[in-house]
């Protein structure tokens, strides 16, 4: 019986799919696995997996302890995988992903990053309803004052978070007081503040870290202050979930719960 062109194909697909299924296995595995916890992470049986990971070797995909026999990725996926993360950027991950959260919450999303001026909204997803504000794109937020800009203190090296302190607040007993803020936000992995923008608005604000961990922007909720409600706390693990799902090549951001 002469098997169809469409049927090999199909055939061909359903091995790469078992072979990528095995490799996600060993990338999922804390450390290097031996072939029956692979093969059942990857729902097939330990001969034909073994047939997939020996191709793996060769290939450069995986590599064997001759010592222990166990299985690990291979300098191939090492080189796949920095070269996806050089190409992934995750700003515009995250403002591809940022329509659905806001939909979601029901409170406006802003991106910000530190520019040589300070911290700068450059993405605005707005809520429905919306509300009126002077903000809009290339607008500045205070350094110290606002929940983006401490997110993005708290991320910087420690000295050059005391300079720009500094470099705004002359007296001693101001700079102490930013100084604990920030300190808090490094601590709960988010910062919320209420009024010191715009009165009667609360913000909201998390890290977007790439892949090193470094602190690539602020990720910034907006909503009304209400009484009685304390959303930025409420919503704080969900932003911080949004952050390290919308860019999943970003380190994940630390939290104290």
């Amino acid at each position: 019986m002469t098997v169809s062109s469409d049927a090999s194909e199909r055939r061909g697909i359903q091995s790469v799919d078992r072979g990528l299924a095995l490799l996600a296995a060993m990338a999922a595995a804390p450390g290097p696995a031996p072939l029956s916890v692979l093969a059942a992470a990857a729902g097939m049986a330990a001969p034909n997996a073994h047939r997939f990971l020996a191709s793996f070797v060769r290939a450069g995909l995986a590599v064997q302890d001759a010592a222990t026999a166990r299985y690990d990725l291979g300098p191939l996926a090492l080189r796949i995988g920095l070269a996806a993360l050089q190409r992934a950027d995750p700003i515009a991950a995250v403002q591809r992903a940022l329509p659905a959260l806001v939909a979601e919450v029901g409170v406006t999303a802003i991106v910000v990053v530190w520019s040589e001026r300070g911290p700068t909204i450059v993405h605005w997803q707005r809520s429905t309803p919306a509300f009126a504000s002077a903000l809009a794109l290339g607008s500045l937020l205070p350094a110290t004052g606002s929940a983006s800009g401490r997110v993005l203190l708290a991320g910087m090296d420690e000295r050059v978070a005391a300079r720009e302190i500094a470099a705004r607040h002359r007296a001693a007993e101001e700079r102490r007081a930013v100084a604990a803020a920030v300190a808090r936000v490094r601590a709960d992995g988010w910062a919320g503040v209420s009024g010191t923008v715009i009165p009667g608005l609360a913000a909201l604000a998390a890290p977007l870290r790439d892949a090193q961990g470094v602190v690539l922007a602020a990720v910034t909720l907006i909503g009304p202050a209400t009484d009685g409600d304390d959303w930025p706390a409420r919503l704080a693990p969900r932003l911080l979930a949004f952050c390290r799902e919308a860019a999943p090549a970003a380190a994940p951001a630390t939290s104290s719960g």
